[in-house]
């Protein structure tokens, strides 16, 4: 999986366990879905407990399409605006991408192995929707929105409360 970050004169494609803070990541507004880049702030990481769902959405403009491995409990942004969790897509359902709508023509289970990871982001900004292999997804639990930096602080505690690990601040 993999996430544009622009951290130099040229944005990039960098796998999700490469994000840390100060990059800053696709991402779109709330409400209009407007793409722009945000600060990452904090980058945590947990191991996997539960199987994955890996979505393949069809891209007109990419002929590898798009790819993202998600939790089931995990929120996409689907075409009509609503965020359903990874294990109530179904095939043929539209998501959108960085390309704009794509129907989702694949959705494979995978078992979590003893290596794998979740990551939770948090970025700067009215926004927690980001791009994650090109497909627009919830960059942390219970999509809140940080517009200031006492409710930064008070969510960095809460998450570190939930047993995740900070891999960089």
């Amino acid at each position: 999986m993999s996430a544009l970050v622009s951290g130099s004169k040229t944005p990039k494609d960098l796998a999700v366990s490469e994000v840390i803070p100060g990059h800053r990541i696709l991402s779109a507004g709330v409400g209009d879905h407007k793409m722009a880049f945000s600060k990452v702030l904090a980058v945590y990481k947990s191991p996997a407990t539960a199987p994955y769902l890996d979505i393949k959405v069809d891209s007109k403009k990419n002929d590898q399409g798009h790819v993202l491995r998600a939790t089931e409990f995990h929120t996409l942004a689907s075409c009509d605006g609503q965020h359903v969790p990874a294990n109530q897509l179904k095939l043929g359902g539209c998501l959108r991408t960085a390309h704009g709508p794509s129907a989702i023509v694949s959705i494979t289970p995978t078992p979590a192995t003893k290596d794998d990871m979740t990551y939770t982001i948090l970025v700067e900004g009215e926004t927690d929707l980001i791009y994650v292999g090109g497909i627009l997804t919830h960059a942390k639990p219970e999509h809140m929105v940080f517009n200031s930096k006492a409710k930064v602080a008070k969510e960095l505690k809460r998450v570190k409360s939930l047993g995740f690990r900070k891999k960089i601040v």
